[in-house]
Order: C-alpha cells, then sequence, then structure tokens
C-alpha cells in the first residue's frame, strides 16, 4: 500500500500527458484498499469437528459438561445464521446470537457483559456437528480451559474468541 502511496505521488509530479498512468494507478490503489478493508470473517467456517477420542487426547479430559437437547440447538442455529457463541457460567449454559443477545440459557441469566469472553463458532459448522453425531444430546463441555461441544462421536473446537474478536 505504501509503495502504490509513493508510486502515485511521484506520477502525480510527471507531466500532464502521464494523465492515464495517473488514473490507473488510482484505479489500482482503490481496487487493492477495498481488497484489504473487506471482511473476509463472513466467509471464514470458525471450529473444526474431532472424533470425540482425538480432542480427548489433544485438550484431556471433560471437566465441566452440560447437556443441551439438540433439537432445541438446531432452533437456537436457525436464529442466527451466522455465528453462535457458548460459554458456561457458574455451571448454566449461555449461548449467545451473532449480536450477542441471549438466546438461551439453563439458568436464570438474562444478559451477559461486554467484557464476558464466549466462545464462538459458525453455525453451519454446529449444524454439520449435529447432523454427523446424529444424536438426541449434544454436550457443551470445559476441558482445561477449552471450550468444546459433542454430539455422538464428534466434537467441535477451535472457535474464536468473542472478545476480542466479535462479529
Amino acid at each position: 500500500m505504501f509503495i502504490l502511496l509513493n508510486n502515485l505521488s511521484k506520477i502525480l509530479k510527471q507531466k500532464k500527458g502521464d494523465i492515464i498512468k495517473v488514473y490507473k494507478n488510482i484505479f489500482l490503489l482503490i481496487f487493492i484498499s477495498t481488497i484489504v478493508l473487506t471482511d473476509y470473517s463472513n466467509a471464514q467456517v470458525i471450529g473444526k469437528i474431532y472424533t470425540k477420542s482425538t480432542v480427548d487426547n489433544l485438550y484431556g479430559s471433560v471437566v465441566t459438561s452440560v447437556v443441551i437437547n439438540t433439537s432445541v440447538l438446531q432452533k437456537l442455529a436457525s436464529q442466527s445464521p451466522k455465528y453462535l457463541m457458548f460459554q458456561i457460567i457458574q455451571g448454566k449454559l449461555v449461548v449467545l446470537d451473532s449480536k450477542r443477545n441471549v438466546i438461551y440459557t439453563n439458568g436464570d441469566i438474562s444478559a451477559v457483559s461486554a467484557s464476558t469472553v464466549f466462545r464462538l463458532f459458525s453455525t453451519s459448522i454446529v449444524d454439520e456437528l449435529l447432523k454427523e453425531g446424529n444424536d438426541t444430546e449434544t454436550y457443551v463441555e470445559i476441558r482445561n480451559d477449552v471450550l468444546t461441544i459433542t454430539n455422538g462421536d464428534e466434537t467441535l473446537e477451535q472457535s474464536g474468541a468473542c472478545p476480542p474478536i466479535c462479529p
């Protein structure tokens, strides 16, 4: 970007006959800026599905686990088409939509602090987990400070942290 700006300033100092070069470089600068500033997070899938045994080896055994009915989780996914965020707070499961609104809790939590870190997954990968796991119950788990979601023999991990990076 700096090189383009530097070249553009040099071209502007040249003869008026080189106006076509100036326009080409301005167009190129705008084009590259648009690419750099485009938010690619919407296209990125956050989360990865592993077998349960692989996750046990990678992250250790489950320390805390909260169950949610799979059909309830599928309904929540339909309410938040891009991302779902999960956290276990005082033993209670809290699920947020893409805008950090509480859309599910099995406790009496109706709002969360903006500084409370939730684990972010793409809704598409949550849906995939539920289909591949094919179980009526889904478990949101904490393993050595790692939040995982297990359905059947499949476990979801590699989430994003929100904050600091939120949609």
